[in-house]
């Protein structure tokens, strides 16, 4: 053997290459010290210290090995040799798995096959390789990536934990954030690896965590950037978003109108084959037994053109979802629909009350979350139930259990809080893209400003259309017209009205007839409309400025 130290064995710096035109791995390593090495050989194989292959590189410092299989871990070492043809032993191993090519039958060599989606989850195949996701399967993307809130020095911040390969050479990870989901900073001041954990011996937890805090008046956004070669993919956009829960301040009760901003994570992406009477057909799914129902929870099915419907039953062996109601006039065989579970009031402000409302035995002693019913026109008041000897839950008025009660997308609630201080209410999850169809019934609606990036005016809400039977009703005065209901934390109400008379003047105006066309209604708050009788009820499209 020769006398001289084993070569170190490392990757060649900013050289480091996945061949798009083939599996291949370049390596290089330093120059021995040693006067008497005139050559080196590396050697590699699928087993770490089982080398089946070796390369005699003569008098130079680095290698490209060809022929590798993609998605396959290789093992590396190398020696030196002397003049004598003496070798020396192994070097430190390394490994290595080239990406680049076939991925569960996905060439990612091929562009149009890296950057599709053949499941329809709105993640790439080459965002599928890099988290380890089946990119035929849409039900696992919680798999790989998932959005949290962690609290640091009393501020609410926005992070992913992903999973990323080991070893995988040319594949690169960027984590990005941004305040409007419009420009993404990737810098270290803005976005940090906070943690790396090993999952197992493909892949390491990564924990990257938004330097700007979320704060009630601007939520944070954060998503996840992968480049191989020249195609760069990006992940669904997440949201963090924090709503300051008002204590009474010393005078009564005081009221906090709100929505979400996010919707829950996908479920499950199909196409649907047929269209019954209130049942959708996916000849293509493999669902279990009520996977969308029942004991497993509440589940919608979502169209592309904002139509929604509740599922009630999951059949396996036909493949098909029992709905709420008929679809058939807004979706057809062939359309893209995904599957989403309802955020409730559990998931929403914590199975055990962890958004810290007070609680008590009855509404009375307790806040309240008030929830308008459209369809009777009634307000179900919800608290959380603690008899103070271990009882506890969330609750309705008449003390049915409302845990599971569920919030809709479109929906928004009222907190009212009786007890003192502020509680700060922080969610995350993914952005609703597309629009929203919300029903508007006759009487007074709690909307939400579900696709609201940042606040918008009265315009922008989408609400008048010119035509009564699909938006808002306008007149001369708010007795004739809709109203729009702007609530305050002291319960007072600004009333809105869409002004239209027989000259062609028109615009919002408030109830004293002063212009309201900039007056806005925060993101991620909720407002009242009052829909008058004799107009019918419609659906709103909500366009917001998330699409």
């Amino acid at each position: 053997m020769a006398t001289g130290t084993s070569v170190a064995l490392c990757w060649l710096g900013p050289m480091v290459h996945v061949a798009l035109a083939g599996a291949s791995l370049t390596l290089a390593w330093d120059r021995s010290t040693d006067k008497n090495v005139v050559g080196y050989n590396l050697y590699y194989g699928v087993a770490s210290r089982t080398y089946t292959n070796m390369i005699a590189c003569g008098n130079t410092t680095n290698a490209t090995v060809t022929q590798l299989q993609e998605g396959t871990r290789y093992y590396f070492a190398a020696t030196t040799l002397d003049s004598a043809g003496l070798e020396s032993e192994f070097s430190t191993e390394i490994s290595a798995t080239p990406a680049g090519g076939m991925y569960d039958g996905v060439n990612l060599n091929d562009p149009s096959q890296a950057m599709a989606d053949p499941d329809g989850d709105g993640r790439s195949n080459l965002m599928e390789y890099a988290l380890g996701t089946n990119p035929f399967n849409s039900a696992d993307n919680q798999d790989g990536l998932q959005p949290w809130m962690t609290q640091a020095s009393g501020s609410p911040y926005l992070a992913i934990q992903y999973k990323r390969r080991k070893d995988v050479v040319g594949l690169q990870y960027i984590p990005e954030v941004s305040t409007n989901n419009q420009s993404w900073l990737s810098d270290a001041g803005h976005v940090q690896e906070i943690s790396v954990a090993t999952l197992d011996s493909q892949f390491d937890w990564v924990t990257a965590l938004d330097q700007t805090p979320v704060s009630a008046t601007a939520a944070q956004f954060i998503r996840l950037k992968v480049i191989l070669g020249t195609n760069v993919t990006a992940s669904e956009a997440l949201i963090g978003s924090a709503t300051t829960l008002l204590g009474n301040g010393g005078n009564g009760a005081r009221n906090t109108l709100f929505s979400q901003r996010m919707v829950t994570p996908l479920a499950y992406a199909g196409i649907v084959s047929h269209l019954g009477a209130a049942t959708l057909t996916d000849s293509n799914a493999a669902w279990t037994v009520n996977q969308f129902n029942g004991t497993n929870g509440s589940f919608y099915a979502a169209f592309t053109n904002g139509w929604t419907v509740d599922i009630t039953n999951t059949d396996a062996s036909t493949h098909t979802l029992d709905l709420g109601s008929d679809v058939r006039a807004v979706a057809a065989p062939g359309a893209p629909y995904t599957i989403r579970k309802h955020f409730t009031i559990a998931t929403l402000f914590g199975p055990t009350n962890q958004v810290g409302l007070a609680a008590g035995q009855n509404p009375s002693a307790a806040d309240n979350i008030l929830l308008t019913i459209p369809e009777s026109q009634q307000t179900m008041t919800i608290f959380y139930f603690n008899d103070g000897a271990g009882t506890q839950g969330w609750f309705r008025a008449d003390y049915s259990s409302a845990a599971d009660q569920v919030i809709y997308p479109e929906q928004g609630l009222v907190v009212r809080r009786g007890s003192t201080g502020d509680l700060l209410l922080t969610l995350a999850g993914p952005i609703k893209n597309g629009p929203t169809v919300a029903p508007i019934n006759t009487g007074y609606n709690l909307l939400g400003t579900l696709q609201a990036v940042t606040n918008l005016t009265l315009p922008q809400l989408n609400l008048y259309t010119g035509d009564p039977n699909t938006g808002v009703a306008g007149g001369l005065n708010p007795s004739a017209a809709d109203n729009l209901l702007l609530v305050q934390p002291d319960s007072t109400v600004a009333t809105y009205f869409y002004y239209q008379d027989s000259a062609g003047n028109q615009g919002w105006l408030d109830a004293a007839y002063n212009s309201a066309q900039s007056v806005s209604v925060p993101a991620g708050s909720a407002f009242y409309l009052r829909r008058k009788t004799p107009y019918p009820a419609f659906n709103w499209i909500m366009l917001g400025n998330g699409r």
